[in-house]
């Protein structure tokens, strides 16, 4: 979205976000998650190894999820 952005002449900034430390309560984050980040964090980057992605001119009626 940001390359269309620029190329029809939009300007582009980046807007920091800033997060304040939690004051009360415990985090929700816990090893399990913490793993599973781990373990899908590369098959997302990297693809399942057995789906493809659809090439052009092919059958635009069939849906890929992931």
């Amino acid at each position: 979205m940001t390359y269309r952005a620029i190329r029809q002449g939009f300007t582009v900034a980046e807007v920091p976000i800033v997060f304040r430390d939690r004051r009360v309560g415990d985090s929700k984050m816990d090893h399990s998650i913490l793993l599973e980040a781990i373990w899908q964090v590369p098959l997302m980057r990297f693809g399942y190894g057995d789906r493809k992605r659809p090439q052009p001119g092919a059958d635009s009626s069939r849906r890929y999820t992931f």
